[in-house]
Formats: structure tokens, C-alpha cells, sequence
């Protein structure tokens, strides 16, 4: 059990860890102030049950060791006396504990999101093959349900398991002085019936938590997809059926989700059961001993009254931590799969300059997707010079994007290279070489936010620069229609950019490629998903940086690429032809 939660702190980072281990012997003091204030009731319950051991207990009994502090006057003075000593305690415990919880509350919080923000950051980090083999929603649910359930069923359920369990093993020890032979019936009785819950449950424990993360997981991924897609379904009548197949993975869901407030609230009915057999026990020891048979069930009682609430919140945070080994096998595996990605890629944060004078080289370029039975590009040879413009046409499945995404250094070639005034891309020079770079997808991105922060995605407010935004949209030629809007470049662009038509948002795309002066621009299908008309204005917006900077446009249609001074033509992962601007348009591509 223990092995679990230390295996979750070794998660966080060294200072929240510091944290948790010096919150320990804070939680260990003020588990002595309860059990001091148990022994002093406890002394006040035996005088009450038997008013002679006010003056017949030896000096080393409970009673006795109370007389001596006190120096009663009678048993109203005493029971004022220890009472008020016991009260005192109690409540400073309870005070005590308030202040600590609300630490301790916080530095778990700190804890989350910290955790949450190292992950997003490693996985940010991670190559872009890695999130070609990954669902994005199974990467959400980690970043933070996974998180959140490591922490509140394994951290915090394990810091209480330590505090309770120090509390009961000094409450434990207190009544083997005291009532020796019952209190050990009694905590016998108790400690084997909780053993043989934790042996019965773990498995089944364990089993809920890790499939509450796998159905977790799908219920995100349809969710997820259904709202990417509702446009589409709701234009083909078929929302009813995304909602049908939610409601079915939620009622599958309902197992595990039974299981586990069921496994929560277990061991409070386990435990009253348990405890009244115990006290029956306890009495039964009495009765058949020569002992005060009130005064000791009186002591038993008591104490198994206080140790009831911690049993069963050791017995629920066992369980709860059981349940959250799903979670915390989830976030290890993440980790150690994107760190071993982040290895492998070796890229470097910090770029080294790139220096373009003179011409981009493909030499002998192949590239195999993992486990694909032949490469997606195989043996490319191909120079651009720099300021020329390159149009790169072929059906679908050519090899078009996956040229691209090597290019930008998002895939690693299999054999070959690109090479840069003769230099080749290697993973220490691909910062370098994208800083240099401007890409416009088919598929622009647009977040929910400003003008500004859109062309200037990624760069905090003081990091963007107004007027390279203004000079990108109007280089995109968006200007008047910015202008025109409410709020000019701080208007809002809505979700997937609603507010914007879908030339609008591509000169978006484009205005972003532009933002910092880039000295290639590369537009993967950019036109490839909007009319005849607005390709054309696109287009002619593409054409006047003919020259000015080197282009390479990937299309599906000639006629998008008819004025670049190259047109390439890809099939199956082959250059088949390459023409200058005057020549006969090559192999009609399919559409």
C-alpha cells in the first residue's frame, strides 16, 4: 500500500515532496494532543464508572497518574479538572487539524498542477510521430483526470492513511495499558477483521480503477469527436446516433462507476457490524475476569468509539488507493513513452542559426511511417533555389504532406536527408532551420480569441509585436476586413474561428506564416478546401511573394501551382515529372 503512494510522491516534484514528508511529524503532533486528550477522558470515564478508584488506583494507572497532575480536592474537582484538560486538548486538536488540512490542501493542489503542467509540457515536447500514434483525447484524460485522480485517490488517501494509523496505534497501546486483556480481545478482533477486508477487496479495487480510466478515456473520445463533428451531423440528421453511442459506452461505464461509490461507503457497514462483535467480546472478557466490568467496557467503548471514524477512513483511503493505481499507471506510462520520444527525436530547445543563401537539397529523402509495408516517400531528389517558387501536385496517398511535415523537420527521414546550403538537417539544427520557416496548413487552426493573438499564436501579449500583425494581415490581405470588425484586431474570432468564412481564416493562416518574416513559406493544400473563386483571390495573394521569398505549394489542382517557377509532380512516393513555368501541364492529378 505504502509502496503505492511513494511511488506517486516520486512523481511530484522535489519541493512539493519535502512538503508531504514535513507534514508528517506535524500530523504526528497533532495525533498526540488527541490521544492525550483520549487519556484524560478516558481517566474522567473510569472515576464516573467506579468513584473509588479516585482514591484506590495505584500512582501508575491512568486514574492514578491523572491524581498526581490535578491534585484534586474530590471527584467533582477532578472530574472538572481532567475534563476541562481534556476538552482543551481535544478542541486545540481540532484547531490544529483544521490549519493542517488546509496546508496540506494546498500543497496537493500545488502538487496537481504541477504534475498536470509537466506532463502538457513533456508532451508538448514530444516528436510529431508521437502524437500521430495517440489519440488527443486519451492525452487530455491524462493531463488531467489522471492527474486529479492520482492525487485524490492516491496522495491524499495515503497522508491520511499515515495520520490515521498513527492515531489508532497510539489509541491501541493506550488501552493495552489500561485494560490489557480486553483491549487486546478487542483490538485482535478489530485488526483481523480489517486485514481480511483489505485481502478481499484489493483485487476488485484495482480492477474498478483501471477500468474507470479505459471507459473514462472512450466517453472523452466520443464527446470529443461528436462536438468536432457536429456541424457535419447535424447537415446529415445523424446527432442521434453520437448520442446513442455515448448513452451506451455511459451505461457500460455504469459498472465500474457502481463499484466504486459502492467499495467507498463498504467498509462503514463492514466496521458497525464488526465493532459491535468486538464490544460484545470486550464485555464478555470483563464479565468473565475479576475486573470492574463498567469502568473497562466504559474505557473500551469510548476508545472504540474514537477508533471507529479512523478505521474506516484507513479502510476507505486503502481502498481509494487501490482504485487510483489505475491513474497512477496511466501518467507513469505516459511519461516514460513521451520522455523515451523526447530521447529518441533529441531535439533541441535552444536553436542553433541556420544559414539559407542558396538552395534546399531532398537527397535520396525516404521516409516509412511505422509498421507501413512501403515507404510514403522513397529516394526523392530535389533542389529549390532560394526566392524560387515550387508547386508540388499528386493525388492523394502521393506523398505530398508527408514531404511537407519532413521538410519541417515534424518526421524524421528513414534514409536521406534535407540539407540547407549543404548542411543537413540534423535534430540539433531543426529549431533552427523551422525559425526560418512559414506554414500554412490546409486546416488553419484558429483558437478562441483575439485577431492579434491568433497571427501571433503562442507569444504572450508583451511578446507580440502590433505591428508585424499589422503587416502580416495586410500582406494576407485581410486588412479592410479586419478593420471593419467591432474591435479591429482585438475582436474575438470565435470557436474554430465561426466568425470568419473560409478564405477569411486561411488568410489567417497565412498572416500567421507571414508574422515573422519567414524565408520559406510552405502551404500544404491551403486552397484545397474552398471554392473556385476564393482559391483564386488566395491564390493571387500566394503569387505576390513569388520572388520575394521561397515558396513551395503543395496542391491537388495544376492550375493552383500554373505560375510557380517549378511544378513537381509526386506519385506513390516518386518525383515522376518536374517542369519550368513555360512547360505543357504534366499528368492531370487526381482530384
Amino acid at each position: 500500500m505504502l509502496s503505492i503512494v511513494w511511488r506517486a510522491a516520486g512523481l511530484l516534484d522535489p519541493g512539493t515532496r519535502r512538503g508531504l514528508v514535513l507534514g508528517i511529524p506535524v500530523a504526528l503532533a497533532v495525533t498526540l494532543l488527541e490521544l492525550a486528550g483520549f487519556l484524560a477522558l478516558a481517566a474522567v470515564v473510569q472515576v464516573l464508572a467506579a468513584p473509588q478508584l479516585l482514591h484506590e488506583a495505584g500512582p501508575d494507572t491512568l486514574v492514578g497518574l491523572a491524581r498526581r497532575v490535578a491534585h484534586p480536592h474530590g471527584l467533582t474537582d477532578f472530574v472538572a479538572t481532567v475534563g476541562g484538560v481534556a476538552v482543551t486538548l481535544l478542541v486545540s486538536r481540532g484547531i490544529a487539524a483544521c490549519a493542517l488540512a488546509w496546508w496540506q490542501a494546498g500543497l496537493l493542489a500545488r502538487a496537481e498542477a504541477t504534475l498536470s503542467a509537466r506532463l502538457f509540457r513533456t508532451f508538448m515536447g514530444t516528436s510529431y510521430e508521437f502524437h500521430l500514434q495517440r489519440h488527443s483525447a486519451d492525452l487530455m484524460r491524462t493531463v488531467i483526470m489522471s492527474v486529479r485522480y492520482l492525487t485524490s485517490r492516491v496522495l491524499l488517501p495515503g497522508t491520511t492513511i499515515i495520520i490515521d494509523a498513527s492515531l489508532i496505534l497510539g489509541l491501541a497501546m493506550a488501552l493495552l495499558v489500561m485494560e490489557p486483556v480486553t483491549a487486546l480481545v478487542s483490538i485482535g478482533a478489530l485488526g483481523g477483521a480489517m486485514g481480511t477486508y483489505l485481502f478481499l477487496v484489493r483485487r476488485w479495487a484495482r480492477r474498478m480503477g483501471v477500468d474507470d480510466e479505459r471507459l473514462m478515456s472512450r466517453d472523452q473520445r466520443i464527446i470529443q469527436e461528436g462536438l468536432r463533428a457536429v456541424k457535419v451531423l447535424t447537415t446529415l440528421g445523424r446527432r442521434g446516433a453520437v448520442v446513442r453511442r455515448f448513452e451506451t459506452a455511459r451505461s457500460e461505464h455504469t459498472y465500474a462507476l457502481r463499484g466504486l461509490f459502492f467499495i467507498s461507503n463498504l467498509s462503514r457497514y463492514y466496521l458497525e457490524s464488526v465493532v459491535l462483535l468486538v464490544m460484545a467480546a470486550a464485555a464478555g472478557t470483563a464479565i468473565l475476569g475479576d475486573a470492574d466490568v463498567l469502568a473497562s467496557v466504559g474505557v473500551i467503548l469510548a476508545g472504540s468509539m474514537r477508533l471507529l471514524p479512523s478505521v474506516q477512513r484507513v479502510l476507505a483511503m486503502a481502498n481509494l488507493v487501490r482504485v487510483g493505481v489505475g491513474s497512477l499507471e496511466q501518467v507513469e506510462k505516459d511519461l516514460a513513452a513521451a520522455g523515451n520520444d523526447i530521447k529518441r527525436s533529441a531535439e533541441h530547445d535552444d536553436p542553433q542559426p541556420v544559414t539559407f543563401e542558396r538552395c534546399i537539397e531532398f537527397r535520396d529523402l525516404t521516409y516509412r511511417y511505422p509498421a507501413a509495408p512501403t515507404p510514403a516517400l522513397d529516394s526523392i531528389n530535389l533542389t529549390v533555389g532560394i526566392g524560387e517558387s515550387v508547386g508540388i501536385v499528386g493525388p492523394s496517398g502521393s506523398g505530398k504532406t508527408t514531404l511537407v511535415d519532413v521538410l519541417l523537420g515534424l518526421l524524421q527521414p528513414t534514409c536521406g536527408g534535407i540539407y540547407i546550403d549543404g548542411v543537413r538537417i540534423t535534430p540539433e539544427l531543426v529549431h533552427g532551420w523551422r525559425a526560418r520557416i512559414g506554414y500554412v496548413p490546409q486546416d488553419t487552426v484558429i483558437i478562441d480569441d483575439t485577431v492579434r493573438r491568433n497571427v501571433a499564436l503562442g507569444l504572450d501579449d508583451d511578446e507580440i509585436d502590433d505591428v508585424a500583425v499589422e503587416r502580416a494581415i495586410a500582406q494576407a490581405q485581410l486588412l479592410d476586413t479586419v478593420l471593419a470588425m467591432p474591435d479591429g484586431f482585438d475582436s474575438m474570432l470565435g470557436e474554430h474561428g465561426v466568425r470568419l468564412s473560409g478564405g477569411q481564416r486561411q488568410r489567417i493562416g497565412i498572416a500567421r506564416a507571414l508574422y515573422l518574416h519567414p524565408d520559406v513559406l510552405v502551404l500544404d493544400e491551403a486552397t484545397a478546401a474552398l471554392d473556385t473563386e476564393t482559391e483564386k483571390q488566395i491564390v493571387e495573394t500566394i503569387e505576390k511573394l513569388y520572388g520575394k521569398i521561397t515558396v513551395l505549394v503543395i496542391a491537388h489542382r495544376l492550375s493552383t501551382v500554373q505560375r510557380c517557377d517549378t511544378r513537381v509532380v509526386l506519385d506513390r512516393g516518386h518525383v515522376t515529372n518536374r517542369r519550368g513555368p513555360d512547360a505543357q501541364p504534366v499528368g492531370q492529378p487526381a482530384r
